[in-house]
């Protein structure tokens, strides 16, 4: 028996995911990686026990810090932190995570499970079509219905609030059921803007950060798009909220 094997102090846990992470920079095996997410789950664990009143469920929750922490060990130095430490510290944006996709509290318990498995199909088809994929791409790569990635988008999105502008406005003569129906056309519609179209959008209907501007002339000054383009784009984004 090699004595100096059989002699040598047991590695302390920091000791040992570092030798994990190590072996894994070198290898650039995915199963070491895997492996050492696994040691991390307790600390994993102890850190998502803070958002125990959260509605979000905690499979959801695990899978996301999951994701976070395996992005997060590409870049550790070992020479700058424990390995917990480090850990610790990349999942402090869970806390802004949990408070930004409050609104799965809307989803069925079914599509709960489905969740997590969004996030991740929307990384791997970003990553494969270099772009966005859209709610058709991610039913096909996940196998669920349109419609329910469609639902799942929009438990994702930030709150949208109830001030809107002129012929994108959610008309408060209707009766509730009606007014949730029209609320969430424009909250899903806004899940497929980007750039300037997002930025007309926002400014239209007070969504995001904005003030509603009813002013379109105004709308074009900021936003830099001529006017005519952006009556244009008021008319086709009513039609799609309706």
């Amino acid at each position: 028996m090699d004595t100096a094997i059989a002699g040598a102090p047991e590695m302390t846990r920091d000791e040992r995911q570092i030798d994990m992470w190590k072996k894994w920079q070198s290898s650039g095996d995915s199963a070491i990686r895997a492996e050492l997410l696994e040691d991390l789950k307790p600390l994993i664990k102890t850190n998502l026990g803070q958002f125990s009143n959260s509605t979000m469920p905690f499979e959801v929750l695990e899978l996301r810090a999951n994701a976070m922490l395996r992005d997060a060990l590409a870049t550790y130095d070992p020479s700058k932190a424990g390995i917990g430490t480090y850990a610790t510290n990349a999942l402090k944006p869970m806390s802004r995570y949990v408070q930004k996709y409050q609104n799965t509290k809307y989803l069925p318990t079914y599509l709960f499970q489905e969740y997590g498995r969004f996030e991740n199909a929307e990384r791997e088809l970003r990553d494969k079509l270099g772009r966005d994929p859209d709610d058709n791409e991610l039913s096909g790569h996940m196998g669920i219905s349109a419609r329910n990635v469609r639902r799942i988008r929009l438990a994702k999105s930030p709150e949208i609030p109830t001030s809107t502008s002129e012929n994108l406005a959610i008309d408060e003569t209707t009766d509730d059921s009606e007014r949730v129906r029209n609320r969430d056309r424009l909250y899903y519609l806004r899940t497929t803007l980007k750039g300037k179209d997002l930025q007309i959008f926002d400014l239209l209907t007070g969504m995001g950060k904005s003030k509603p501007i009813s002013d379109r002339a105004e709308i074009a000054r900021i936003t830099g798009v001529p006017v005519s383009d952006v009556y244009s784009k008021t008319r086709k984004w009513a039609r799609l909220a309706r």
